[in-house]
């Protein structure tokens, strides 16, 4: 465990950003120069020494305002830690501040992931639910993915992903288990979905699950945004369908069984009913 040495003002000039420090991204730091310019810095940064370095493990962009309107002391907090802590305590803080974009912190997760080796022990460090943890996880695959199929392999390329980590996890996980084998595919629905509302996604994703599983071989030959696009037209046909007891009881079972909607297994069922019937 980390523990703090001492707290100091350092020479601005001695300090250097840690390469365990998960905030990678440039921003726009001009309000935050006009504060600390105002008022001074109100809250240390985390540091720690490694040979003759002192590596800002958190505050980094406390410490380029600091450097661009010309401080030269900054206060800092001296802990003693390891690389794994260092990188650790980064995460926390910048994933506690959300200023980390949504493909930055899914690959932190990772990175906690190869640390801590279980999906509690990085839920307790961020202190999140495990679900959460199994989320990010599928999000970092699917950045890795998208990652090599845009041939940008470089560490830090820039990879666009929503906010909304269980519409991500939804799309990913669902385009994995239909484009198993091709990566490529896997990218183009992903993109042809990560736009829509995710309630939309979810009825699209359960249309194209059912559809590959029900046509295998025409499914593969059809271009992925045109799946897309038919599973819209066919998820937003509104009904208002009224069954008996009978067969709401069925219903009821069927989505607890697969866990789904009762919306989506009736739509399901009205497929698979005009397919038997020929008139899909």
């Amino acid at each position: 465990m980390s523990k703090i040495i001492e707290q100091r003002e350092i020479p601005t000039e001695r300090l250097k950003i840690d390469p365990v420090n998960v905030r990678k991204g440039a921003s726009d730091i001009t309000e935050l120069e006009d504060s600390i310019e105002k008022y001074g810095i109100l809250e240390p940064i985390i540091v720690r020494e490694k040979g003759k370095d002192v590596l800002i493990v958190a505050g980094s962009l406390r410490y380029r305002a600091a450097k661009n309107i010309g401080l030269k002391k900054i206060p800092c907090i001296v802990k003693e830690m390891s690389d794994n802590e260092a990188f650790i305590e980064s995460a926390i803080e910048n994933i506690q501040r959300h200023v980390l974009e949504p493909s930055e912190e899914a690959e932190v997760y990772a990175k906690a992931y190869e640390i801590f080796g279980t999906y509690q022990a990085v839920a307790k460090a961020f202190t999140v639910s495990e679900r959460t943890v199994n989320q990010q996880l599928e999000a970092a695959r699917l950045v890795g993915i998208i990652r090599d199929v845009k041939k940008g392999k470089q560490e830090h390329a820039p990879v666009s992903i929503p906010r909304d980590i269980t519409k991500v996890d939804v799309i990913s996980r669902a385009a994995k288990e239909v484009f198993r084998e091709t990566p490529k595919k896997q990218v183009e629905m992903f993109e042809a979905l990560k736009d829509r509302p995710r309630e939309d996604v979810k009825r699209a994703v359960t249309y194209i699950k059912a559809k590959a599983e029900m046509e295998p071989e025409s499914f593969e030959k059809k271009p992925v945004k045109e799946m897309v696009d038919q599973a819209f037209r066919a998820v937003n046909v509104e009904v208002e369908l009224r069954f008996d007891s009978k067969v709401s009881k069925g219903i009821i079972k069927a989505a607890e069984k697969r866990d789904l909607s009762w919306e989506e297994i009736v739509q399901l069922a009205v497929e698979q009913w005009l397919k038997r019937e020929g008139f899909l």
